[in-house]
């Protein structure tokens, strides 16, 4: 009787954590609501969006651009495949508005997920990607300081090199030859 009061509150206790464990991701992935404001201001909301994400891409090129003219070719390609996701990105962002004005202009709106859902999750994809490129590229970690480095030598150092030979060098003449017929 015991074990199987035992078992069912293990099997509970999992079940209500993979479901809070599922209702977390859910909200963390801001699937879970409806986002806020009239049709107008979330359009604006959404071109906002996709301007940004231009331009994201505009400097992760010129880090691509830069990387291409230092010949560094692990930096090229690192960030070369991060722009070419960001591009991926841009494009689908773009596919999903034109998409959305088509059916607006129709008369259908028949989308499950709401427009400025879709393409707030791709511009968080680019900047997840513009990190990436970023510490690609290095600039993530630059240092704006340049380092001051001090030397001090020490007085109990003696002034003379050990290693090098002091008063008249002696120079050893070359060895007989072993053979005359050499």
């Amino acid at each position: 009787m015991r074990k199987t009061v035992t078992k069912r509150l293990i099997v509970g206790v999992t079940i209500a954590s993979c479901a809070i464990l599922g209702a977390s991701v859910l909200w963390g992935q801001g699937h879970g609501g409806t986002p806020s404001g009239s049709a107008e201001e979330q359009l604006t909301a959404v071109r906002s969006d996709l301007s940004a994400m231009d331009k994201s891409q505009d400097r992760v090129d010129k880090m691509y651009l830069k990387a291409k003219k230092q010949k560094d070719i692990i930096k090229t390609s690192c960030i070369h495949e991060k722009l070419v996701r960001i591009k991926n990105y841009i494009a689908l962002a773009r596919e999903q508005f034109s998409r959305y004005l088509m059916e607006k202009a129709s008369g259908e709106t028949s989308t499950s997920v709401p427009l400025r859902q879709k393409i707030s999750m791709f511009k968080e994809r680019v900047d997840e990607m513009v990190a990436e490129a970023e510490q690609c590229a290095g600039e993530a970690i630059a240092v704006t300081d340049k380092p001051k480095v001090t030397e001090t030598i020490d007085p109990k150092i003696p002034k003379d090199d050990p290693t090098q030979p002091t008063g008249a060098i002696w120079v050893m003449p070359r060895p007989p030859e072993g053979s005359p017929y050499f």
